[in-house]
């Protein structure tokens, strides 16, 4: 039975013999595992007088999806046990520490992007369980039961393993797994020197959920997971239903084939033409029909050009409903833009400034993001490696943009600065967002953006290099702005405009000096970033769009004596040269 919040009314849900099936599932899996053994009432008693707690649970419940023949199809209803954590106290009860790492999406981008190379199969995969399958160590904790147990209903478990809901179970799993995956050995002899020897995976030390195995036979697997939610890359795949066989020893597997969705968002791929799509349709299809705005007047943009919000707008005191309405509006728009939906970006950033208190604008205009998504909801992002990027070079080269739209904010006069980063004809990362400081001029908020590329570009080169993909070429970095080009790269007098600009933002001066980066002119009508500093009116949106996506054929590329000659508008470089 389930009850209204705003009517106050119980009801069956419509759903729910299938509901109490995933629930009685769970439990089942409970049991199974070998999750806790059940405590006596003396013993609850023992423990409560001795000064110890138990803490109560709850039963959630959540619609799970999968792909089927590319359409986005519901499966099943899953069950899931969830302790109350909330009682527990750091330091006492728990460890003080409860972090868990989880992977950002611009390495599932790279990972992607670095594997639509038909040598590589990409499949995911889903650890069942995945914190019932994780030993609780070092403290005792006691759970009851609830309701939805069945005959269990109100007993009380001594846990053996980790829960959902407990503060450390995510570090206890993500410890363990770690531990898992880095104990998978394999002895193969090697060709050159007739030689046993051993090989194993390693952890990337820029992002902790990515790990990486080689052999001396040249065989790779590439590993990245998201809590219990697994992507493997291999160019074996013998070598890989080994490996999970090893990680089946302590957690139950389920093998989902092919990776056609992960987190949400859908992936179709193209073996013959070495590419693959992400899309995030299914996805806006759901939050359209959760906002009933599936079938409205559609929009060409996702913000009004010129839009502005006013000290004047901020008259209107918002109620209660209007703040939930609009948190919900944006939360959901903020999964799109920063999965796959690029071009929403700037105006996510403008619309998340006021979560505090919005007003009828605000909301009107988050609602038309939500319009223009449904509008454009094919719209994605593809990667792609041709034999001719192979032999030209162009494959797996990293490369970026940055603008910045100077004191655009109305209200503190900040500049808004943006950035796009692709590698095979595909982005990888994008930001859009206010900048921390006030400026003083457009050269200084161009600079200060270029500050923040070249940190995000230092951070995808070592990511890159740690899976096996080293760039061997400083990356690219577009820019609009002669003057802040100029400041880059230390062409400028100690009395000059920029002298008080902070030590912070020197350190792309660094990177050009140790040959991360490079920093080039390029026109603002071309400036793939454009798009992420301020809203366009409908054709210049539309351009700047069909210049992401097909980022490649604005290049001109020439194989020469020197090495890979490149043209990109009035402007030559060498992406790559010969030793």
């Amino acid at each position: 039975m389930t009850t209204n919040r705003v009517t106050g009314r119980s009801y069956w849900h419509p759903e729910r013999e299938e509901i109490e099936k995933a629930g009685d599932a769970e439990i089942q899996q409970l049991i199974e595992q070998q999750v806790g053994v059940i405590v006596s009432k003396s013993d609850v008693d023992e423990v409560l007088k001795s000064g110890g707690k138990v803490l109560n649970s709850k039963m959630l419940f959540k619609r799970k999806y999968e792909i089927v023949d590319g359409v986005e199809k519901f499966k099943k209803w899953k069950g899931r046990l969830a302790v109350v954590g909330t009682g527990e106290i750091p330091g006492i009860d728990s460890s003080f520490s409860s972090f868990s790492p989880t992977v950002a999406f611009s390495a599932v981008r790279m990972l992607v992007a670095l594997t639509v190379d038909p040598r590589f199969s990409v499949e995911s995969y889903d650890l069942s369980g995945a914190f019932l399958g994780t030993e609780l160590r070092d403290r005792a904790v006691y759970v009851r039961l609830p309701a939805e147990a069945g005959e269990y209903a109100g007993k009380v478990l001594l846990l053996l393993k980790s829960v959902y809901g407990l503060k450390t179970s995510g570090r206890e799993f993500v410890q363990q797994l770690s531990e898992q995956i880095l104990g998978f050995t394999m002895k193969v002899v090697c060709p050159k020197t007739g030689k046993e020897v051993e090989a194993k995976f390693t952890r990337l030390a820029v992002d902790h959920c990515i790990y990486r195995y080689e052999d001396a036979l040249g065989r790779v697997m590439l590993l990245l997971h998201y809590v219990d939610d697994i992507i493997c890359a291999t160019t074996d795949r013998e070598l890989r239903e080994v490996f999970f066989n090893h990680i089946r020893k302590k957690w139950a597997i389920t093998a989902e084939g092919q990776m056609n969705r992960f987190l949400g968002i859908s992936y179709t791929w193209d073996r013959d033409k070495g590419s693959c799509k992400a899309s995030a349709a299914a996805y806006i299809e759901r939050v359209a029909k959760r906002f009933g705005l599936e079938d409205t007047r559609t929009y060409a943009t996702p913000l009004e050009a010129g839009f502005e919000i006013n000290e004047s707008d901020f008259v209107e005191e918002p109620t209660e409903e209007m703040i939930t309405l609009y948190r919900s509006l944006i939360g959901s728009i903020g999964y799109a833009a920063v999965t796959v939906r690029f071009d929403v970006a700037y105006a996510l950033s403008v619309l998340s400034r006021h979560l505090s208190r919005p007003n009828a604008k605000l909301i009107a205009a988050a609602k038309r993001i939500v319009k223009y998504l449904v509008h454009t909801k094919d719209l994605g992002i593809t990667w792609s490696i041709s034999p001719q990027d192979k032999e030209s070079g162009f494959a797996n080269v990293l490369f970026a943009a940055v603008d910045a739209s100077f004191a655009m904010c109305k209200l503190t006069r900040r500049s808004h600065f943006g950035y796009t980063t692709f590698l095979n004809n595909g982005l990888v990362s994008w930001k859009s967002k206010l900048q921390s400081i006030v400026t003083l001029s457009s050269a200084e908020s161009e600079y200060v953006a270029l500050s923040d590329l070249t940190c995000e570009v230092r951070y995808l080169r070592q990511l890159a290099k740690g899976l096996g993909f080293e760039q061997k070429e400083p990356t690219l970095c577009f820019e609009d702005n002669k003057a802040a080009i100029m400041t880059a790269e230390n062409e400028c007098s100690a009395a000059g405009r920029m002298k008080h600009v902070d030590v912070k933002f020197r350190s792309v001066q660094e990177s050009i000096k140790m040959g991360e980066i490079r920093v080039r002119y390029i026109s603002t009508e071309l400036n793939w970033a454009d798009v992420m500093t301020k809203a366009l009116v409908p054709k210049k949106h539309k351009e700047a769009i069909e210049a992401i996506i097909g980022s490649k054929e604005a290049y001109r590329i020439t194989v020469t004596q020197k090495g890979v000659l490149v043209q990109y508008a009035d402007s030559y470089f060498l992406l790559a040269t010969y030793a």
